[in-house]
């Protein structure tokens, strides 16, 4: 094995480490380590779920201590990245929830001014025309009072001549008695 590929032949790596081995084969297990891809050596231990443990102990033992930092960064990146995507996915549901509901309350908001404004103009068409309707009984009022004040003056007018007609037509009727006579 020249370099590491795959999970099974890091985690061999791993326990021929731990098997306790002489100083020629630890370096060629060290070389093994720095022939493969550091990236890929990232991937392959966050994706060593079972055997971590017995993988970080082989890097302790035969790498140096800043590799072992190295991939124990990229495992506690790989997990906080994984808890910041379900926290996002989370919190991304419920304000796509909450946003639905506001949608909802919006659109009954204009439903409701819609109905409220409908309403609006239907009371501004009946006001006008009761004003329009009143002004033409203010109008028809004024007409109906000048005809009062034109027949109550004809009507006095009339009284008047009423009483001069009773006048005159007792001064030209004879008196009752020489009425009697001439019959």
């Amino acid at each position: 094995m020249k370099f590491i590929e795959t999970t099974e032949q890091l985690i061999a790596w791993a326990k021929e480490v731990n098997n306790g081995v002489s100083l020629s084969r630890k370096c060629d297990l060290q070389d093994i380590i720095g022939h493969s891809n550091t990236e890929r050596l990232k991937e392959l231990f966050i994706s060593a779920n079972g055997s971590r443990n017995l993988i970080t102990c082989s890097f302790y033992n035969t790498m140096s201590y800043d590799f072992v930092e190295e991939m124990l960064l990229a495992l506690a990146k790989h997990k906080a990245q994984a808890l910041i995507d379900k926290e996002s996915e989370r919190l991304e549901t419920e304000w796509t929830e909450r946003f639905v509901l506001l949608e909802k309350r919006e659109e009954r908001l204009k439903d409701g001014k819609t109905v409220i404004y409908k309403k609006i103009a239907t009371l501004k068409n009946t006001l006008a025309r009761l004003e329009s309707k009143l002004e033409r009984e203010k109008d028809e009022n004024a007409v109906l009072r000048k005809k009062k004040m034109e027949l109550s003056g004809e009507v006095e007018r009339l009284s008047a001549d009423a009483k001069r007609f009773n006048i005159i037509k007792s001064l030209l009727s004879p008196p009752p008695a020489v009425r009697e006579v001439s019959q």
